[in-house]
């Protein structure tokens, strides 16, 4: 994937949690988790995300 910032090649990997991971609005709330069950339970909440090292953002895949 490439960053939409910057053109770069973006890496793949996850963003971990011990806990929920959530995007929230004033009205809206989304737990984002590629891991379900007993896995999240173990390993914790994971996301899989893409970063950019030339500018450093973060984008996450919510599926």
């Amino acid at each position: 994937m490439n960053c939409p910032f910057c053109g770069a090649e973006m890496i793949q990997g996850k963003v971990c949690s011990r806990g929920a991971l959530w995007w929230q609005s004033e009205s809206h709330r989304h737990r984002l988790n590629d891991e379900g069950g007993l896995v999240a339970k173990l390993n914790g909440y994971r996301v899989t995300a893409y970063r950019c090292e030339k500018c450093k953002k973060i984008i996450v895949d919510d599926k």
